[in-house]
């Protein structure tokens, strides 16, 4: 029963088996199938400790120019997959979003209304992670 096994399995499960393992020829049949997923991770990462980045004492004064991270505080973390298998092979992907918001009205407004280009910038190698343009920011 997959329940009941699914319930004995721990962190060691997957790589125990992995390292009993034996090399062999298999035949297998797998269906076609998809599965994705939309997860709210405010709950998990506050249990793991970073609850403080969701409150009023969270402090993001690293970031940006002027140091003025304070009153910034993440409000939302989701993660969104999928995984599709079929006979051309297996795709799969995940994208994490952090929606940060500033418990003070600011006093500057900056409207991107049209194109731009953005980047999420690793502040100790100042090498970018991510880059890309926003052709049209009104769609």
């Amino acid at each position: 029963n997959l329940a009941e096994y699914i319930k004995t399995m721990s962190e060691s499960t997957i790589p125990d088996l992995i390292s009993h393992s034996s090399q062999t020829g298999v035949s297998i049949s797998l269906p076609q199938f998809s599965a994705s997923s939309d997860l709210d991770l405010n709950d998990t990462l506050k249990k793991m400790g970073l609850g403080v980045a969701f409150g009023d004492k969270a402090n993001f004064s690293n970031m940006g120019e002027d140091r003025s991270g304070l009153g910034l505080y993440i409000s939302e973390v989701r993660q969104k997959s999928f995984l599709q298998v079929d006979e051309a092979g297996t795709k799969a992907g995940t994208a994490t979003s952090v929606d940060m918001r500033k418990a003070e009205i600011a006093s500057k407004i900056l409207n991107f209304n049209r194109p731009f280009i953005y980047a999420v910038v690793d502040t100790q190698t100042r090498l970018p992670l991510y880059l890309g343009t926003m052709e049209n920011p009104k769609q």
